[in-house]
């Protein structure tokens, strides 16, 4: 997706929210947030149906360069809901080793760029400034880009829609900034939409995340 079909969607979901804010006192703001992969390097065997080994296949890291969107709050009194949607732009590298060649072929290294709506929904507790949760996320997939169906007989079957639970933690300021941290531990993981010979690459790593962030509201929070 273009970066101007992103913003065109940031721009009708902000109206959105901002006529919901006005019927039911939700408060509108927006979002930044630095994301930290916790996924661990590892990697499989795979052979061939006579039994021959034929590729390793591994996860090796992943980066998010991107992360910013918009925020839905709303507290009652001892309680809050917090929804955000938020675009993020990542990269994930894998390697490959060729066995089919040679057992003592160099190791390849490909990079997979994706684009994903974050949309995180927790419910928490207010206490002071302090602000405690946990919900659940979805991740959709907007675009996902890699060489190895072009480069090695990997298949790359696109999944549209990851889930996960995530933990929250926040800080009010000045009853407009809320400084956060996230805790997200995916339900998928790595790899699992590549496959070969009809089978998932699913690697023992799975696509959790921590995250820093800070969310503005100019509308204020609690009221």
């Amino acid at each position: 997706m273009k970066t101007s079909h992103v913003l065109l969607l940031l721009v009708c979901f902000a109206s959105f929210l901002f006529c919901g804010k006005l019927n039911s006192q939700f408060n509108l703001g927006l979002s930044i947030n630095k994301v930290n992969s916790l996924a661990k390097p590892n990697s499989r065997m795979f052979c061939a149906p006579d039994g021959n080994l034929t590729y390793a296949f591994g996860f090796v890291s992943e980066t998010t360069d991107k992360s910013l969107g918009l925020s839905l709050y709303k507290s009652f009194t001892k309680l809050f809901l917090n929804v955000d949607i938020i675009y993020r732009s990542s990269k994930t590298r894998y390697m490959i080793k060729d066995y089919t060649e040679e057992f003592f072929s160099p190791i390849s290294y490909l990079d997979e760029t994706y684009q994903t709506f974050h949309i995180p929904v927790i419910a928490g507790i207010n206490y002071k400034n302090i602000k405690l949760g946990a919900g659940t996320f979805f991740n959709y997939h907007l675009k996902n880009d890699n060489a190895l169906g072009k480069t090695f007989p990997f298949e790359n079957r696109n999944r549209k829609l990851d889930t996960g639970v995530e933990l929250f933690l926040g800080y009010k300021l000045f009853n407009r900034i809320l400084l956060q941290i996230r805790y997200e531990k995916a339900f998928v993981r790595v790899g699992n939409h590549i496959y070969y010979n009809h089978q998932s690459t699913r690697i023992l790593s799975r696509m959790d995340n921590v995250s820093f962030g800070v969310s503005v509201f100019p509308g204020g929070m609690d009221k």
